[in-house]
């Protein structure tokens, strides 16, 4: 009898436990892939204010870049960071904010 109980009560403390955990939401993502031709040695330089970066080298002939913003606030958050490519002496990678006020505004109402 007691061992019923046990199993019960058991049960329940999982059934509430899981009833407690709060939904991870599913993050809303966008992927850049684009691939540029370089005709000559040029120095890479990448402005990255969040997130991973990993360069690998390679012997074609040009730069393929492959990036994907992702949000937990919205969708509008994606439509806010831009992805801007330079290439002159240099090959830039430039990550920007279009609008921080939104970004934050997002953060704290998010329009899921």
């Amino acid at each position: 009898m007691i061992k019923k109980i046990l199993v019960v009560i058991s049960l329940l403390m999982l059934i509430f436990s899981i009833s407690c955990i709060e939904k991870i939401p599913t993050p809303f993502t966008e992927k850049f892939e684009e691939t540029y031709p370089i005709e000559k040695e040029i120095s890479l330089s990448v402005e990255n204010f969040n997130g991973s970066v990993t360069i690998t080298k390679w012997s074609e002939n040009n730069i393929s870049v492959y990036a994907e913003k992702k949000s937990i606030t919205g969708k509008g958050a994606l439509k806010n960071v831009d992805i801007e490519i330079i290439k002159n002496d240099e090959f830039i990678i430039k990550i920007n904010y279009l609008d921080e006020e939104y970004i934050l505004k997002t953060l704290l109402k998010p329009d899921q």
